[in-house]
């Protein structure tokens, strides 16, 4: 993820930035973190529950594995009932939750950009 997060902070120079583990966050600082931003760009996991606390204006953007198994509409339900705006990104097929993989930055940024300038349009997921 280093390589992509070097990608974004070069394209979006003057957005405030963070990456964060949220294992490792208290809960009142991820409430904190969720509800001040514009954008959250994460993998599909636990940590999406804080999507509870996103409303008007912002936009989650979730890494989705390639085979997923079952439906992942579980955030995309909770971002809707709260306001907030929704798309789904699918990682390349090289990834696992164990191992990592690749995303490519292109298709990231396209959405970021979106998302920032409010251009943004949810729904589908893209591939």
């Amino acid at each position: 993820m280093g390589q992509i997060w070097a990608h974004v902070k070069a394209e979006f120079p003057d957005n405030p930035i963070l990456a964060i583990n949220m294992l490792h966050t208290p809960f009142a600082s991820q409430l904190r973190l969720f509800r001040a931003a514009k954008v959250v760009v994460a993998v599909h996991g636990g940590g999406l529950g804080n999507a509870l606390w996103l409303g008007p204006g912002q936009t989650l953007l979730e890494l989705l594995p390639p085979d997923p198994g079952p439906p992942l509409a579980m955030f995309y339900q909770i971002t809707h009932q709260v306001g907030a705006k929704y798309k789904g990104l699918w990682l390349d097929s090289s990834y696992s939750f164990a191992t990592g993989g690749h995303l490519q930055p292109a298709r990231l940024l396209v959405m970021l950009r979106e998302a920032l300038q409010g251009t943004f349009r949810c729904g589908d997921n893209a591939r």
